[in-house]
């Protein structure tokens, strides 16, 4: 079974000078993402899924792949890939353990097909992020991640 994590992202704290979405829709398609809890559960491979909050509207932008498990930016023998691309949004960091994140597809907008909390809702009422958005790294179990993959192919434009 593939495991699957919702990291959150707030635009309204991201990095002064960027948009949380621009970092998102770099052409790396490579980020790094605060992972304050569940360290020791995320790992290489697993399902990856960003997640803007703070500004409408709300829900699931992208997609993507664990490709280097959290690591402490502030630790010496921490080996990250794509070291230049640590800092965007480090001033509304909630961690230094990173995660690194190969993106895979990204949706910006419901046009271009991002999941909204309104579409989640519909077929995912009891995801956590839904229930209780505070935090950064959501578990998702199986029954949600299979909801969830179907409305991302559902709604591909």
């Amino acid at each position: 079974m593939v495991e699957a994590f919702i990291w959150q992202g707030n635009p309204r704290r991201w990095h002064s000078s960027r948009e949380m979405d621009l970092d998102i829709a770099h052409e790396s398609k490579y980020i790094y993402w605060s992972t304050p809890i569940l360290r020791d559960q995320i790992q290489v491979g697993d399902k990856a899924y960003m997640w803007r909050a703070g500004k409408e509207p709300r829900g699931i932008i992208a997609t993507g792949t664990v490709e280097e498990p959290p690591q402490d930016r502030l630790d010496p023998k921490s080996r990250f890939k794509h070291p230049e691309r640590l800092y965007p949004g480090e001033e509304a960091a909630s961690s230094d353990w990173k995660t690194g994140i190969s993106i895979t597809e990204f949706r910006l907008t419901p046009g271009e097909g991002m999941l909204t909390v309104g579409r989640l809702r519909s077929v995912c009422p009891d995801l956590n992020i839904l229930r209780n958005p505070r935090g950064t790294v959501f578990r998702v179990n199986a029954e949600q991640y299979q909801k969830i993959e179907e409305l991302w192919a559902k709604t591909r434009r």
